[in-house]
């Protein structure tokens, strides 16, 4: 019986360990319409959706660019999925598969404060001469 149940658990654990699970995320920003950028490679304007495969422990680096705010960069971490690890955890290789995405992300964008950059000041007017009389006309005998 034993050969029994250790095949039925190679087999298991090999279809599951080869499914390979997919997690559809969801990345919304307030403002819509920001651009997004996982790991330099752009996605597309929020709302937008990334399908992620589950697997080992990743980390996304995720940037957020909209003209008139400031560009926000950060780092997301795979968290393990607790249900597939409790579910697995007697196998060793499909818990390799319990990391994986949240399903949604929001973010609120930061108007960008900066100053604006300052104007030069206007040149000062032309030196202009003195003023001096007009010459008195030449005197008549």
């Amino acid at each position: 019986m034993k050969p029994l149940r250790a095949t039925i658990a190679a087999i298991t654990a090999l279809a599951v360990s080869s499914a390979g699970c997919t997690t559809i995320t969801t990345i919304r920003t307030n403002p819509d319409k920001a651009s997004v950028y996982l790991n330099g490679q752009k996605l597309g304007e929020t709302p937008v959706q990334y399908n992620s495969k589950s697997g080992l422990p990743t980390r996304y680096r995720v940037q957020l660019q909209k003209e008139g705010y400031r560009t926000e960069e950060f780092y997301v971490d795979t968290p393990i999925n607790v249900a597939w690890a409790v579910l697995l955890g007697w196998m060793v290789v499909p818990l390799l598969w319990a990391w994986e995405m949240d399903s949604q992300y929001n973010f609120n964008l930061r108007p960008d404060e900066r100053p604006a950059p300052a104007l030069p000041p206007p040149p000062p007017p032309p030196a202009m001469e003195p003023w001096s009389p007009p010459p008195s006309p030449p005197a008549t005998p």
